[in-house]
């Protein structure tokens, strides 16, 4: 049987700007939003330059590879631990 879980995480819908901050703070919201932030194209502007500021790292990290032939091989069959990944359910009384 499948379950689904879902994360307690609301989406809430706001007419005006009013709405929005009777559940967020102005401390976390931008000025167009009415909050106490920098404006939105502002920080989207810093994003955009801390993404220039390590675009090197972000290369490097691109043209990272795994060498596959150091990967360890599956474990077989062991007389002591039984077959790898396989298990039973014990009913305990």
């Amino acid at each position: 049987m499948n379950k689904v879980y879902l994360l307690p995480f609301q989406v809430m819908m706001h007419s005006t700007v009013e709405g929005l901050q009777k559940y967020l703070p102005k401390s976390i919201l931008p000025k167009d939003y009415g909050g106490d932030l920098p404006s939105l194209r502002t920080l989207a502007d810093e994003w955009n330059k801390n993404f220039e500021k390590y675009a090197d790292r972000f290369d490097k990290l691109d043209e990272m590879e795994v060498d596959e032939t150091l990967r360890s091989t599956p474990l077989q069959d062991d007389e002591l631990l039984g077959i790898y990944g396989h298990f039973r359910k014990l009913d305990i009384d």
